[in-house]
C-alpha cells in the first residue's frame, strides 16, 4: 500500500494513521529513517533498545577489598571452589 505525506517548511511530515497504528506509534514515539541495501528509505520506529534494557537492571554488587591482592586472591578461591566436583557421602 501506498501513503503520501507532504513536507513542511520545517521539513516535519505528517505519518499517515494507518501506519502510526501498523506501527504502534503514539504521541512522543521517536522514528527512524534509514536506507536499506538497495538505496530505498525505510521507517521503523526508535524502540527503548539495550541502554533503557541495562538501565532497568539493579546495580551490580562490589565488593570491596582492602588491596588489590585481595580481590585477586578472593577470586582465584572463588573460582577454585566452583571447579572443585562435589564431595559424596556415604550412606550406610
Amino acid at each position: 500500500m501506498t501513503y503520501h505525506a507532504k513536507i513542511t517548511s520545517k521539513g516535519q511530515i505528517t505519518i499517515p494513521v494507518e501506519l502510526r497504528t501498523h506501527l504502534g506509534l503514539a504521541e512522543g514515539d521517536v522514528v527512524e529513517f534509514y536506507l536499506d541495501h538497495v538505496g530505498r528509505v525505510c521507517v521503523r520506529p526508535r524502540r527503548a533498545g539495550t541502554r533503557r534494557f541495562l538501565d532497568s537492571l539493579p546495580p551490580p554488587r562490589t565488593v570491596r577489598h582492602a588491596t588489590d591482592d585481595d580481590a585477586i586472591a578472593d577470586a582465584i578461591l572463588s573460582r577454585d571452589d566452583r571447579s572443585r566436583p562435589k564431595k559424596r557421602r556415604r550412606v550406610g
